[in-house]
């Protein structure tokens, strides 16, 4: 069962929410809060979202709370954590922790120029997913 270990207000009724297994969604709650709801319909108040520890899940100061798994499955993916040598990935432009995995090959001239001819003609690229920053690695980085 999924749990919810961070969340991020993105504006308006969107919500970044990263789950215990290192993964996080996208997902916009507009349009689907319905009754049960009707109080977080206020913005000033769905941006109060914070993580319930206890429970797992995302809640709000009116005692509002979301289940972690109806957030996984209505969620878009939106990256996961890595680490590269025994150390956290950590985007150095805005600090997110969340990445898409891109292979990329490198051209002869590419190589050349950085003088990493022995590194292979590949290489793995994390683009952040909070704000784009892209990171090269010459080796895979290990999924957290």
């Amino acid at each position: 069962m999924a749990r919810v270990t961070s969340v991020w207000y993105r504006g308006g009724y969107k919500l970044r929410v990263g789950f215990d297994d290192d993964t996080a969604t996208d997902t916009d709650l507009e349009g689907r809060l319905g009754q049960d709801f009707e109080a977080l319909i206020d913005v000033h108040l769905f941006s109060q979202v914070h993580v319930d520890e206890g429970q797992g899940t995302i809640a709000w100061p009116d005692g509002s709370a979301i289940d972690a798994e109806w957030l996984k499955t209505h969620g878009h993916p939106a990256g996961r954590r890595y680490s590269f040598a025994g150390i956290d990935v950590v985007c150095p432009h805005c600090h997110h922790h969340y990445f898409q995995l891109k292979e990329s090959q490198l051209s002869t001239p590419v190589l050349k120029m950085f003088d990493v001819g022995t590194m292979g003609k590949s290489a793995s690229v994390l683009a952040c997913t909070n704000c784009s920053h892209i990171s090269w690695f010459s080796g895979n980085p290990d999924t957290k």
